[in-house]
């Protein structure tokens, strides 16, 4: 039984020995996307849209659509509240 417990820790360090420089890969890599993260995405993305000029405002019912029911306008909660 001890043979085989030896022979297990044995090569269970072998293993860990050969995936070493792998960890350490990885730990390199992620450390390196966390610092690009944020550089060069903003630029990019403004690159690929294309630049449009604004639309000028225009209101509801010159498109077509309607305001839908809801709150009065100004009936915002402004009424001071009750006291527990």
């Amino acid at each position: 039984m001890s043979d085989i417990i030896d022979q297990t820790r044995r090569e269970i360090t072998e293993r860990i020995e050969k995936l070493r420089p792998a960890v350490a890969e990885y730990a390199r890599l992620q450390a390196a996307a966390e610092a690009l993260a944020g550089i060069g995405s903003a630029p990019a993305a403004e690159a690929a849209a294309p630049v449009t000029p604004a639309a000028p405002a225009t209101r509801p019912a010159a498109t077509g659509a309607r305001r839908r029911p809801g709150r009065p306008r100004g009936s915002a909660s402004t009424r001071p509240r009750r006291a527990a």
